[in-house]
């Protein structure tokens, strides 16, 4: 039976130790028409040679070497070069189920959906931390559903909706999509955008995908830019409000990011924003949202 090309996009930065689990879980996967997209984002370290040595003789990998430009730049230079029909990321310091794609792909060719979602877990590089999503198995939600799951309360439940990886994508949804460049959470920026563009997606309830708990990861230094994930939130909401969505949930998740980051600059020192946050907070919680208002 012919399968579509599925393109798998992996940024690969100093990810040395990792890197050999996560080529090793592609290289496994009972789905096998794939094309690899390796980029190099300027990696410091031994990770592309040892990447390399892995899949020599292998045709499917493909690998592009570019200067330092971040998760966002390395993401869309693999989007540039893909070929598939379909598209799924891989941070290079987690690693796939052997079923993970052929799970993914066969959930959204059975519900005619643009973008199919698994469940994720944990790994400390010690334990496995599965998190319970409920017994049932199988969902097809419509936008707006979608972007209720961006809103819920419980963090394990509200990640995996808001991140790049643990999901095959038609890549046509990318025709006018970038992430931002420069920019942490840049999944954030993005993934909602992606769910208003389909007209469905399905969520697989079992965990596909292997999310490592790495300090080091080019994906989690971003402490010190979480007021760019305000806004973006604050994007999300406006285009929410302009196109009749319910919005409540979304400014509940906008305030609590936003308490989090006015203690994240108590925390640090950073005292020049702290006014005009707290100002922001107390009049958001009065009822006053000056950016659905704007003008700009």
């Amino acid at each position: 039976m012919n399968t579509p090309l599925i393109s798998v996009i992996v940024p690969v930065y100093n990810v040395e130790g990792y890197i050999e689990q996560c080529i090793r879980s592609i290289q496994s996967q009972t789905y096998k028409n794939l094309e690899v997209i390796i980029v190099d984002d300027g990696s410091p370290d031994n990770s592309i040679v040892k990447a390399k040595s892995l899949t020599d003789g292998d045709p499917r990998f493909i690998y592009i070497q570019q200067e330092n430009g971040g998760l966002s730049a390395a993401r869309n230079t693999g989007l540039e070069h893909a070929t598939g029909e379909y598209v799924t990321f891989i941070d290079s310091d987690d690693f796939l189920f052997e079923a993970s794609i052929e799970m993914m792909y066969h959930g959204l060719k059975l519900s005619h959906a643009e973008i199919s979602i698994g469940a994720f877990c944990r790994f400390d590089d010690v334990n496995f931390i599965f998190y319970d999503y409920g017994s049932f198995k199988f969902e097809l939600l419509s936008p707006e559903e979608l972007l209720e799951r961006q809103d819920n309360q419980v963090l394990a439940l509200r990640l995996m909706f808001w991140t790049a990886w643990g999901k095959l994508y038609k890549k046509e949804l990318f025709a006018d999509i970038r992430f931002p460049v420069g920019q942490c959470y840049e999944d954030a920026a993005i993934s909602w955008k992606l769910f208003m563009k389909a007209q469905h997606a399905c969520y697989l309830n079992q965990p596909l995908y292997v999310y490592r708990s790495n300090p080091s990861s080019i994906s989690q230094n971003f402490k010190l830019e979480h007021n760019v994930h305000l806004e973006f939130l604050k994007e999300r909401i406006v285009k929410m409000n302009e196109i009749g969505y319910p919005i409540q949930k979304s400014i509940s998740l906008y305030l609590h990011h936003l308490r989090n980051h006015i203690q994240l600059c108590l925390d640090i020192g950073e005292m020049t924003e702290v006014a005009s946050l707290e100002n922001e907070l107390e009049r958001i919680e009065s009822g006053h949202l000056d950016f659905l208002t704007s003008d700009e």
